[in-house]
């Protein structure tokens, strides 16, 4: 088996971030930032705390990571006029839309 290459490696660590992000939105979703942990959220997304410190400091960032997701689509469709029903489309949003806790949130 050969190495992974340069591309597979991004790939792997996009997914990973992603999944924190779906795993973090839908833990915030179900118990609100104050009661949620970060091994709730390590739990969910099913990667280790070393991972997720990794990526983000703590959840004070998590959270950041998500409103300036949510708020860039909002800003995309105010100003391109664009009929989206829902941020789920915004290209940035992509992994943590598949949340259904994005539509809640």
């Amino acid at each position: 088996m050969s190495p992974r290459s340069a591309k597979e490696n991004r790939e792997l660590r996009t997914q990973s971030r992603e999944r924190i992000l779906a795993a973090a939105l839908t833990v915030f979703a179900e118990k609100g930032y104050h009661n949620a942990t970060i091994t709730e959220i390590t739990a969910r997304a099913g990667v280790s705390r070393g991972l997720l410190t990794y990526y983000f400091a703590g959840k004070q960032q998590l959270v950041h990571e998500l409103l300036s997701r949510y708020l860039d689509g909002v800003t995309e469709h105010l100003t391109n006029g664009s009929p989206r029903s829902s941020t789920a489309s915004c290209s940035r949003c992509t992994g943590v839309s598949r949340s259904n806790a994005w539509r809640s949130a």
